[in-house]
């Protein structure tokens, strides 16, 4: 059987006044704002106790009307017990204890009345806000799950995100810093180069100055097309076709002659 709290759950039920941790203000119809306010709630509930007579002569003799006292205790308790309590640690978390507690508390005011009897079981179950405002108190509940969620999500979110931007923060500062290694490495090997350079030309100048033009020259023309002439006696003309030119490859497919 499913219990909400849009509907009664016993024929009898009971209103309780229960304690809540919020603070309340009322403003009066001057403007004025009150704060010394009992921070109370309204709930109702059908509590069912349960007990067994364990001296039926303390509870046959002592008293005339026993039942009637156990009856009285109870609400008593009951009642004293609410209004200490906050009303959403009784709806939720603290429900068992609060049971329990209720439990022992009428169990010792009925053993200082001697009755003669066994407090066994407190039932709680049912106690929920009053059926005509309980969509609003749902509505708030709700409001305060989603919160939480919310909390909880970003919490989450939080615990994902920073790593990662640690991580990615660590991995660019490593990166410019082996670029700036390398940089300054480059630039050492240049100034190093250099002053070889200025050493060798110092020694031998104009040595210097044909190994550095040979070595642009093969430098630069390691790609381009060279021709080599030996002959320094004879008159030759020599065309030179600059023009790109088919793959070789290409030049030597055989051609099948057309049949007449």
């Amino acid at each position: 059987k499913t219990i909400v709290w849009t509907k009664p759950h016993y024929k009898e039920e009971f209103n309780f006044i229960v304690a809540t941790k919020e603070k309340l203000q009322l403003t009066t119809d001057a403007g004025e704002t009150s704060e010394n306010i009992v921070p109370v709630n309204l709930f109702n509930a059908n509590i069912p106790i349960q007990f067994k007579i364990t001296d039926i002569q303390k509870w046959a003799y002592n008293h005339a009307d026993a039942s009637n006292i156990l009856v009285q205790t109870a609400n008593r308790e009951v009642i004293k017990y609410l209004l200490n309590v906050d009303s959403d640690d009784l709806i939720s978390s603290r429900r068992l204890e609060a049971a329990e507690n209720i439990r022992r508390n009428i169990q010792a005011t009925a053993d200082s009345y001697n009755l003669g009897v066994e407090i066994l079981f407190v039932g709680l179950q049912s106690v929920h806000p009053p059926v005509k405002i309980a969509d609003a108190y749902e509505a708030v509940i709700g409001a305060m799950q989603e919160k939480e969620t919310n909390i909880l999500a970003a919490m989450a979110y939080k615990a994902q995100k920073i790593p990662l931007a640690v991580a990615e923060a660590t991995n660019i500062i490593a990166a410019e810093d082996s670029k700036a290694f390398a940089k300054i490495i480059t630039a050492k090997s240049e100034s190093q180069l250099f002053k070889s350079q200025i050493t060798a030309f110092k020694a031998a100048p104009s040595i210097y100055k044909m190994w550095s033009f040979l070595d642009t020259f093969v430098e630069s023309g390691a790609k381009a097309r060279k021709y080599v002439i030996t002959t320094t006696n004879a008159y030759e003309i020599f065309w030179l076709n600059l023009e790109e030119k088919l793959r070789p490859d290409l030049l030597d497919v055989a051609v099948p002659e057309t049949k007449k």
